[in-house]
């Protein structure tokens, strides 16, 4: 995924694994964990998988903090951001 070497059907199904793996406890959750860390700059780039990683991120947060805080930085500095203009956009329609 960090070398763009996989299509997009393929970067999506190595993520959901991922992600699965990041949900669980033990040996899948420190796999989890590793992967995370090797692209991490690249979440952005994945709007939705970041967003689900975002949304369970509290399940590293004992064996990793390091990344709990990583995670919520990155979050606010990039879609963090997207979602307060869009909450910005829906007022001013209104």
């Amino acid at each position: 995924m960090k070398n763009k070497l996989l299509d997009n059907v393929l970067q999506d199904i190595a993520l959901k694994f991922v992600i699965e793996a990041f949900r669980r406890e033990g040996k899948r959750q420190s796999f989890g964990i590793i992967v995370i860390k090797e692209f991490f700059e690249c979440l952005p780039e994945f709007p939705k998988q970041f967003q689900d990683i975002y949304s369970i991120r509290d399940k590293c947060q004992r064996q990793d903090p390091q990344l709990y805080e990583d995670l919520g930085r990155l979050y606010s500095a990039t879609l963090g951001n997207k979602d307060n203009e869009q909450g910005k956009d829906k007022r001013q329609d209104t």
